[in-house]
């Protein structure tokens, strides 16, 4: 039923001058061209397209306003559209007016087709991407089993070497005096502390040299650092504490040796949870 649809709009496309073969093609994609080829030869044998319709038509505003009227005035129906274009009344080749009027109509008769066309093949486009799916979906459930076991297998494996050097670290640290646990915290935390032997006084000067500020601003009193100088430096932030410059150090000398010294207590800690050599 739809090919004989096609039909109808291929011998409308052919009568009434409304594009070539390649036009018709591409509002009918979803068709074989072979096949669109082959209803486009049947029909081109069994009519011809009027003379009038063998040039462009030209119409004056008058006449298009004619045009439009008529055209409401015939209204939307489908099957009576057909039957009036299909009614083999002759077009006169001077009238303009009613040659307009009936490409109208066979446009809209081609639009519907193709509108019904449409729906058929976005539904038959849905129905195989379902099969397809369906069909991928079978195949994975096939190898489902295989794949879950590779997939833990790979977890555990990867867990099991995490563990496993997690662990020989922690061992090789085991066998390290608590002072050389420090002296690695503190030099990953300060590289420039280059001595080999823990001092509060070192890592208190160290603190200090490092903790400076990288730009110039001022610290609100909330706490809040602003990048800003101006007016309305830490407006949001209670007013500023004090300003700072590029390069001036974030903690006094005495802060600095009370922050080196709770340093130095963590690092403690952390040395007498891991090392059992004293």
């Amino acid at each position: 039923m739809l090919k004989n649809k096609i039909e109808i709009a291929a011998k409308l496309y052919v009568e009434y001058g409304l594009g070539n073969f390649e036009e018709l093609a591409k509002k009918f994609k979803g068709l074989e061209e072979p096949e669109l080829r082959n209803i486009w030869s049947k029909v081109n044998n069994e009519i011809s397209t009027s003379p009038i319709f063998l040039n462009p038509l030209v119409l004056q505003n008058y006449q298009l306003k004619q045009v439009k009227k008529r055209v409401l005035e015939f209204g939307y129906n489908n099957i009576k559209t057909e039957n009036y274009l299909f009614s083999k009344i002759p077009i006169n080749s001077n009238d303009c007016v009613e040659a307009r009027f009936r490409q109208i109509l066979a446009r809209r008769i081609v639009e519907s087709i193709k509108k019904e066309y449409d729906e058929y093949y976005y539904k038959e486009l849905e129905k195989n991407r379902k099969l397809i799916a369906l069909n991928i979906q079978r195949q994975q459930n096939k190898h489902l089993k295989v794949q879950r076991i590779f997939q833990i297998f790979k977890v555990a494996s990867v867990l099991f070497l995490i563990v496993l050097l997690f662990k020989t670290g922690r061992i090789i640290d085991g066998f390290k005096s608590k002072e050389k646990l420090i002296l690695e915290y503190i030099r990953d935390d300060y590289p420039s502390y280059n001595f080999n032997y823990v001092s509060i006084e070192k890592l208190s000067q160290t603190f200090y040299e490092s903790e400076i500020f990288r730009h110039s601003g001022a610290i609100c009193r909330d706490g809040w650092v602003s990048h800003s100088q101006g007016r309305g430096t830490c407006s949001h932030h209670g007013g500023v504490s004090y300003y700072f410059s590029e390069g001036s150090h974030k903690y006094s000398e005495v802060e600095s040796k009370q922050m080196a010294k709770l340093k130095l207590k963590g690092y403690t800690q952390k040395a007498k949870e891991i090392s059992w050599v004293d």
